[in-house]
């Protein structure tokens, strides 16, 4: 019996200083992501290489459902925002969501087996966060990049 004392105190203990040590859930988010996505590349690099569609496709299926499109149009657009009508804004957003992905394809069709360095967050996470990570290039410093993260309905996205 006091054995089995002893056994449940020890995995507390571990049990407890892991779940202390895991990443908090927007870096969690931000890593899975980023990981599926190397992966994809890795895996199609080749066939993507030159291919347009294929890119688009990835990246609107790996990274574009973490992307709080609504937030990121209306700070594009800025106060004009209100005055627009509805119809007007929903046509921004899918204008705007044509430029992420066109963009993030451009960059993804450079790829060759870059890796992303996430630091840890600092201070407290409460509904808004910012993640700092470096490209790390082959040839070449780092690149910095931060995110910013909101939570909506128990998810993290990127704004």
């Amino acid at each position: 019996m006091k054995l089995l004392k002893v056994l449940v105190v020890v995995f507390g203990v571990l049990f407890g200083a892991a779940v202390f040590a895991a990443d908090p859930a927007p870096l969690v988010m931000l890593k899975n992501t980023t990981s599926q996505m190397l992966k994809e590349l890795d895996r199609h690099i080749g066939r993507l290489k030159n291919n347009d569609k294929s890119v688009y496709n990835l990246v609107n299926r790996v990274l574009v459902p973490h992307f709080d499109l609504d937030r990121m149009s209306k700070a594009v657009v800025g106060p004009y925002w209100r005055k627009a009508s509805s119809a007007t804004q929903q046509q921004f957003i899918k204008e705007f969501k044509r430029y992420i992905i066109r963009t993030y394809s451009t960059a993804l069709q450079s790829y060759d087996g870059e890796t992303i360095k996430f630091f840890p967050i600092r201070g407290r996470i409460g509904k808004r966060v910012q993640v700092d990570s470096d490209l790390l290039l082959k040839n070449g410093p780092p690149v910095q990049i931060q995110y910013r993260l909101i939570q909506q309905k128990g998810k993290w996205l990127i704004y």
